[in-house]
């Protein structure tokens, strides 16, 4: 029979099973109702099962190496935060991806005591992939010109990432006489002036693109 607290008293049946009490202190009496029996009491000490649930939203789950710290949503405190990444998370959870590894960071929470928990989220870092492209050039009225593109620090196919985008101009130009596959550009259809053209893409989230000029001389007289 649970003997106190007041508002759990009642008898049980063997074995106690803590998981149908809240957590603290429950007094048992087990004693023998006939005339030569005995009592005997003990105190069973209930702990709570820490949760160490723990999430990122979709923005979260895959993140640019630039972007702000942000903490890792958590169910409970009083857990202990580790990562692969070692000091890109700090002991509230603030996770910053300046600091993270490019590729994928486990972040773990867990609580060591005899009810602990633990539980991890994977977020993935990418790195800010500059386009390189080579370069600022003149051109006579009646040549073409092919710029070459480049990727620092990686090139994003090796993260999965392959770059499909299209060449365009900055400002005024002729779409005509730049191919927007290959980046070709034929000084004939332009025309004499001054042209800024640049590589964009989409299907990659942490893209910076280079621009180049290409100044484009009239024929002499």
């Amino acid at each position: 029979t649970i003997i106190s607290p007041i508002g759990s008293v009642g008898v049980i049946t063997s074995p106690f099973v803590p998981g149908n009490y809240a957590a603290g202190d429950y007094k048992i009496e087990y004693s023998l109702a006939n005339p030569c029996g005995d009592k005997d009491t003990l105190t069973m000490h209930v702990v709570g099962q820490f949760l160490a649930t723990i999430s990122v939203t979709a923005a979260q789950d895959t993140v640019c190496q630039s972007a702000s710290a942000f903490s890792i949503t958590k169910v409970m405190a009083g857990g202990t935060w580790k990562a692969t990444c070692g000091i890109c998370i700090n002991n509230n959870g603030l996770f910053n991806p300046a600091t993270a590894t490019i590729g994928n960071n486990t972040v773990t929470y867990s609580n060591a005591s005899n009810c602990g928990d633990t539980q991890t989220v994977n977020i993935f870092v990418l790195p800010i992939i500059t386009s390189v492209i080579t370069k600022d050039t003149a051109l006579c009225v009646n040549q073409t010109f092919t710029p070459t593109n480049a990727w620092l620090p990686v090139d994003p196919a090796t993260l999965g990432f392959p770059l499909v985008g299209v060449w365009h101009f900055i400002g005024a130009g002729n779409p005509l006489s730049l191919n927007a596959a290959t980046g070709a550009f034929d000084a004939a259809i332009a025309g004499a002036g001054t042209y800024k053209i640049t590589y964009s893409v989409s299907a990659y989230p942490c893209f910076n693109p280079d621009t180049i000029t290409i100044r484009v001389d009239a024929m002499p007289n």
